[in-house]
């Protein structure tokens, strides 16, 4: 016994002697290696040297590369610059071991689809029959250091870049979860012809065999804020719950966006929301989501409009493929505005209706609004109170409209006219046609009465513009 005991700790001492002192020995292996992960994973693996620590059980791996099915060879599907694995041995007679770490340094990876759709992951030439979970593995310390990522969608097109990625997780053997957390700064998201949308991640995770949580994600993108948390169960049949708080700058969405007529201001929206997954039914039907949005001040400047809206509130519902946004309220022009929007059958016919309705709007205020020559010129003031309805199903292409109007106003100075007017119109898209019922207006003088009339739509314009 002593004998054997001693060949096996000679045999041991060789062997790492070996693999420390002779490099055509660890380029053997290195080969074998590679050619096996070739079979399994349709990779290909380079490793330009590697430290085995028999004493510590650690493996040290310098200068990774895996290539997938990219065309540029010098942009492979990843690279590392040194990882480092540890390994316990549980059970020599029952063979299984444990990682007890995995650091990896600098690693960067590239992913690319082409205009065919087609990406560089690789292939596996066959199906592998592994059933060892990670969680098999309880990884005690996993450390993910300076990585990088970039996407490059030549379909979409689409560009993202991540820098300084850091990973950091632990194994809780106890409760047999991982837990840790994730961040990256200065990451770019490129779509189009739209401007780079530059954002930072920070978040804290824990995930079991049957559920992950993400305790606390906040993505900070520009000027805008957005904190939230989720859970996923059930991975096979995916069930979501999250909730969210968001702080949107306006000015965030006009830049990115290069539209100069979307509003400046901040956008508040908190909310909840639940997904379960069920074949053969869209997303749109099995997704509920409920909040409120508002916002103290929102701005609109272009060359046709200078106005502000204060105070705007609404609550927000999508449910059984439903959607409401009710209690929709906000000041502007001097005057109020409330409204209701619903959407029926979102995956399907799409049957929209919207109500609104303005009260105590001022003239005044809506011609400082317009800054055109004829609204300047306009020696009118008072008020405009309006009730519209409309729906549509698809597309505007079907849109009607009603629409019950009333102004008191004064026209003219030294002395000023009073004026009352009260419309009552509908607007139908598919004749581009314009009814006024019982409408009329009004002077001490003069008295326009409209009982019925039906007009093109590019008629009733002109007819509005000239009164």
């Amino acid at each position: 016994m002593a004998g054997l005991l001693v060949l096996i700790v000679a045999a041991g001492v060789t062997l790492l002697l070996v693999i420390d002192h002779s490099r055509s020995f660890r380029q053997n292996i290195l080969a074998r290696v590679e050619r096996s992960l070739a079979e399994s994973t349709g990779a290909k693996i380079e490793i330009r040297d590697f430290n085995l620590h028999l004493a510590s059980l650690t493996l040290d791996i310098y200068g990774l590369i895996v290539r997938g099915r990219e065309a540029d060879q010098s942009r492979p599907l990843l690279q590392a610059d040194h990882v480092e694995a540890g390994v316990r041995i549980d059970s020599f007679l029952r063979r299984t071991w444990r990682l007890t770490s995995v650091v990896i340094d600098h690693p960067v990876v590239h992913l690319v689809v082409n205009q065919a759709g087609e990406n560089n992951l690789p292939q596996a030439q066959k199906k592998s029959t592994s059933q060892t979970s990670i969680f098999d593995l309880a990884i005690s310390k996993f450390v993910l250091n300076r990585g990088e990522i970039y996407y490059n969608d030549q379909k979409s097109p689409l560009d993202a870049e991540l820098h300084d990625l850091q990973l950091n997780a632990a194994f809780d053997s106890t409760q047999s979860r991982y837990y840790g957390d994730l961040a990256y700064r200065e990451g770019n998201i490129r779509y189009g012809s739209y401007a780079p949308v530059s954002h930072n991640l920070e978040a804290k995770f824990a995930a079991t065999a049957q559920k992950f949580t993400l305790d606390k994600l906040t993505l900070s993108v520009d000027s805008s804020r957005i904190v939230a948390s989720a859970s996923l169960e059930n991975y096979s049949s995916l069930k979501v719950q999250a909730s969210y708080e968001a702080e949107l700058v306006a000015g965030d969405f006009r830049r990115v966006l290069k539209n100069s007529s979307l509003p400046t201001g901040t956008i508040r929206l908190t909310g909840s929301l639940n997904w379960q997954n069920q074949p053969n039914r869209p997303m749109l039907e099995t997704v509920s989501v409920s909040g409120q949005v508002s916002s103290a001040g929102l701005e609109f400047k272009t060359p046709d409009l200078r106005a502000t809206v204060h105070n705007f509130g609404a609550h927000y519902k999508l449910e059984s493929g439903n959607a409401e946004v009710e209690n929709i309220h906000a000041q502007l022009l001097g005057g109020t505005l409330d409204g209701k929007l619903t959407i029926h059958d979102l995956a399907g016919k799409s049957l929209t209706k919207v109500q609104a309705a303005l009260k105590g709007v001022s003239i005044n205020d809506l011609r400082a609004a317009y800054p055109s020559p004829s609204m300047k010129q306009a020696q009118l003031s008072g008020t405009i109170n309006a009730d519209a309805q409309a729906t549509w199903a698809k597309n505007m292409d079907n849109l009607k409209a009603h629409c019950d109007a009333a102004v008191q106003a004064v026209f003219g100075q030294k002395p000023a006219t009073p004026l009352n007017s009260v419309v009552h119109a509908d607007y139908a898209a598919a004749t581009q046609e314009v009814t006024l019922r019982q409408s009329y207006v009004r002077t001490p003088q003069t008295t326009i009465n409209l009982p019925y009339i039906t007009m093109a739509r590019s008629a009733a314009i002109r007819s509005f513009r000239s009164a």
